[in-house]
């Protein structure tokens, strides 16, 4: 799925029952289940893992589909989730990620701020050396 603005990307982890399976797919859709479609999930040593992207001002409507066409649909209520919304499930662990535009946009500002602190500190260093170099001369002239 192609990330537009006002989406927000999610890691879902699944510790749930399907764990023993060869494979799994987080089956999705949007808000009632519009624009289903379904993914193959990382398998891990403590889970399986993956990133979905949430349409500003949508539900995540979800459940998960082992290799051997099992499901875990949450006891046929299916999973959901809404952005900032404290939703929680014991075997279901979501996770907001951040961009990576904010990033680099952090990273750009630290490299500022240093460029601006290593000037400020040579200057203050050749303000010092300027200094002890006129104390120097007026040390030379009293004698």
């Amino acid at each position: 799925m192609k990330k537009e603005t006002g989406e927000q990307t999610y890691e879902l982890k699944y510790t749930g029952y399907l764990m023993d399976a060869d494979s799994m797919y987080l089956h999705y859709g949007y808000t009632n289940w519009s624009n289903v479609s379904e993914k193959k999930m990382k398998k891990l040593k403590s889970c399986y893992k993956i990133e979905v992207s949430v349409p500003e001002g949508t539900e995540l409507n979800f459940c998960f589909r082992a290799n051997e066409n099992e499901w875990d649909n949450n006891g046929g209520n299916n999973y959901w989730f809404t952005p900032g919304s404290s939703k929680s499930y014991d075997w279901v662990e979501i996770t907001g990620k951040k961009s990576t535009a904010t990033k680099s946009t952090t990273k750009a500002k630290t490299t500022a701020t240093k460029s601006t602190t290593t000037k400020a500190k040579s200057a203050t260093s050749t303000s010092t050396t300027s200094t002890k170099k006129k104390e120097s001369a007026t040390k030379t002239t009293k004698k």
